[in-house]
């Protein structure tokens, strides 16, 4: 095993482990720059760090990025994600690496320079892509095109755009089971990641999608405390909350989330922060139908009730496909996100 694998599964234990100082910090990073309450800051370390094996490591360790240097534009989004996005272009053989992490989750990135492999990482306050560089970049798509027009000559691209996840259930487990695993992948990062669940579709009437929306409300009021809501964000859950009270059949509140039953077979956002609704569908293929228009943007579809390799999905869609309660803790070398990434020529999956 290379220096930089011995050095990752070392900081992974580290950051695993809440009573060593490196993780008591990262903790601390991950609450703020979530923002996270500490329990969950102390679960989704645990999850990320536990990836990083050995085994795990040497599959995505390609060569692909050999000799070159890779500068990484971070995005704020889950708050354990600089660990993969920077570790990955040394694992793939970059030469050197640079990253500008987001205004809003600087502290996470600062302390992984701190350690080995990440000591010779520089940052970056503003957006510095050099000719010759690969650049890697995360963030909407508008955000993607800005950064993709703005390279100078020699650059080369690779982006990591907007994406968002779905629960489909099947029926015929109790939805109690269900409701506890999906609990999890909504709680999980405060819904913030494009991983996580923006709805559920569950096969069956408005009888059904009652019975889940309840049961999901008792499991998530059972969860992890949820971190400090920005204003922003706040204020996107109130207005959804007050629209879902006047569309759905039942809305079922928490003092930090809330769960609409759908009446009819809908699509349905989130604004996050453990916002979701649970709508009624004819059978799989109609959840996979009532997705079509946005399949391009789909990640993750987590399933009960069925095998994920029985799921019927959108055309063109690429989510990764597992049962509920894994939808947050893709694998590392997983991929993540199975879509294509954007490339100088190419928009991912579809161009856009």
């Amino acid at each position: 095993m290379s220096t930089v694998h011995d050095a990752l599964v070392t900081l992974a234990s580290r950051l695993a482990d809440a009573s060593d100082p490196l993780g008591a910090r990262a903790r601390e990073d991950l609450a703020v720059d979530g923002p996270l309450s500490a329990p969950m800051a102390d679960r989704v370390l645990r999850v990320t760090a536990r990836r990083y094996t050995p085994e795990a490591l040497a599959a995505v360790a390609d060569g692909s990025l050999g000799g070159r240097a890779v500068y990484v534009v971070l995005a704020a989004s889950v708050a354990t994600a600089p660990l993969r996005a920077i570790a990955l272009p040394l694992l793939r053989g970059a030469d050197s690496v640079r990253v500008k992490p987001s205004r809003r989750q600087p502290g996470f990135v600062a302390t992984l320079r701190t350690q080995p492999p990440f000591l010779e990482v520089t940052a970056t306050e503003g957006f510095e892509p050099r000719p010759g560089e690969h650049v890697i970049a995360y963030g909407t798509d508008q955000t993607l095109r800005s950064i993709r027009d703005a390279l100078p000559e020699g650059a080369t691209f690779e982006g990591h755009g907007h994406g968002f996840g779905v629960a489909l259930v099947a029926g015929g487990t109790a939805p109690e089971a269900i409701a506890r695993d999906l609990a999890r992948d909504v709680a999980d990062h405060d819904q913030r990641g494009c991983l996580s669940p923006q709805a559920v579709y569950v096969v069956g009437g408005v009888a059904e999608a009652v019975s889940l929306a309840r049961a999901l409300h008792t499991a998530l009021a059972c969860e992890l405390p949820r971190g400090p809501m920005e204003p922003a964000e706040a204020a996107r859950g109130m207005q959804w909350q007050g629209v879902m009270a006047v569309q759905s059949v039942a809305m079922f509140r928490g003092e930090q989330h809330a769960v609409a039953a759908m009446g009819t077979a809908r699509r349905v956002s989130s604004p996050g922060g453990r916002c979701i609704a649970v709508v009624p569908v004819r059978d799989l293929a109609h959840g996979a139908q009532l997705l079509q228009p946005d399949a391009e943007y789909l990640t993750c579809v987590g399933v009960a009730g069925v095998a994920p390799g029985d799921v019927p999905l959108p055309t063109g869609a690429l989510p990764r496909v597992v049962p509920v309660g894994t939808m947050q803790d893709p694998a590392l070398d997983g991929p993540e996100d199975p879509r294509p990434p954007w490339t100088l020529s190419a928009a991912g999956p579809r161009a856009r």
